[in-house]
């Protein structure tokens, strides 16, 4: 018989882990994607995302994985 969910609220906090899991991995998987294609073009298409020319200074790579 299947329980009720409310009586285990960690059971919800478990499930939002699972997803953020699951959310990173994917992250993660697209970016080796985009790397393994950025690789695949010629030298002078090839952009470098994490640097933006007009942040002197800042903090540019928003997103480390």
């Amino acid at each position: 018989m299947h329980k009720d969910r409310s009586k285990r609220p960690h059971l919800d906090k478990v499930a939002e882990r699972i997803d953020y899991a699951f959310a990173i991995q994917e992250v993660r998987h697209r970016v080796d994607l985009t790397r393994a294609a950025e690789d695949e073009l010629p030298e002078q298409l090839r952009i470098d995302v994490g640097v933006d020319p007009f942040a002197v200074g800042k903090q540019t790579d928003l997103l480390k994985v």
